[in-house]
């Protein structure tokens, strides 16, 4: 005859322990998340500004950038038609809208 602890999914051994339990989530369905430290700071109301310059410094290599590659479909820089002037008008252009993601 088979003892109460023997089956499927049972320890052998002769003392219960209860059912095997996993490793998992100890902190239950809810956790607050100030308590658990997920909580993005509030945002003060002290806005940053760029300097004045700035503005000045995004349009100035926007434009330069197209104007580079205007000039040098128009065949009007120095030379002829380069690859290297139309690689100086898309660096510009870059440098541009990259300094414009930081424009505030």
């Amino acid at each position: 005859m088979a003892s109460k602890n023997s089956g499927p999914g049972r320890k052998s051994s002769s003392k219960n322990k209860g059912p095997v339990r996993h490793e998992g989530r100890t902190t239950g369905r809810y956790v607050n998340p100030v308590a658990s430290g997920r909580v993005t700071p509030v945002a003060t109301n002290e806005t940053k500004e760029s300097p004045r310059w700035y503005g000045a410094f995004v349009l100035g290599t926007l434009l330069l950038g197209v104007l580079t590659m205007v000039l040098n479909y128009a065949e009007l820089l120095p030379g002829a038609a380069s690859a290297w002037y139309l690689l100086v008008g898309i660096v510009l252009l870059f440098v541009g809208f990259g300094a414009l993601v930081n424009y505030r």
